[in-house]
C-alpha cells in the first residue's frame, strides 16, 4: 500500500504526523504501536476519536473574522440557499455572546477559554 510506505518513511525519519483512520482500523494496527504516532478515526471501536471545536480560534484573530470564516466553510460544506447563511451567522454570533463574548472587543468577559459548541449553536437556531 502506497500510504503505508509513505507513512513508514515519515515515521522512520522522526517526523510527527497525524492519521485520520478512514474506516476499518487498519492504520491503528500498523502504526498505532509507535510511540510518536496518534491514530484518530470515526469509529470509537477502532480508534480514538478526534475532538476539535471549530468555534475556538487563536487570540490574534478577531471573533467576527472567525465567524465570517466559519460561515464560508459551512457554506462550502453544506448547500445553503437564500437567507440561510445570514440566519446561521446570526445564530453563531448569539452563541458567542451567550458564552460571554464581547463581539466588538473580541474578548470573553466570563472566561478567556470559553467557546460555543455545536450544541450551543443548535440551541440558538431553535
Amino acid at each position: 500500500n502506497t500510504m503505508y510506505q509513505i507513512l513508514s518513511q515519515i515515521e522512520a525519519n522522526g517526523i510527527p504526523f497525524l492519521v485520520i483512520e478512514p474506516a476499518k482500523g487498519e492504520y491503528k494496527h500498523v502504526f498505532g504501536h509507535h510511540p510518536r504516532v496518534r491514530v484518530y478515526g470515526t469509529n470509537p471501536a477502532h480508534a480514538e476519536l478526534l475532538r476539535i471545536n471549530p468555534f475556538r480560534f487563536p487570540e490574534a484573530i478577531h471573533v467576527l473574522e472567525h465567524v465570517d470564516r466559519l460561515i464560508e466553510i459551512f457554506s462550502v460544506c453544506w448547500p445553503m440557499y437564500a437567507a440561510m447563511p445570514a440566519v446561521l451567522k446570526e445564530a453563531l454570533l448569539l452563541a458567542y455572546e451567550q458564552c460571554g463574548w464581547d463581539l466588538d472587543l473580541s474578548v470573553n468577559r466570563r472566561h478567556a477559554d470559553l467557546y460555543p459548541s455545536f450544541g450551543d449553536l443548535l440551541a440558538t437556531l431553535r
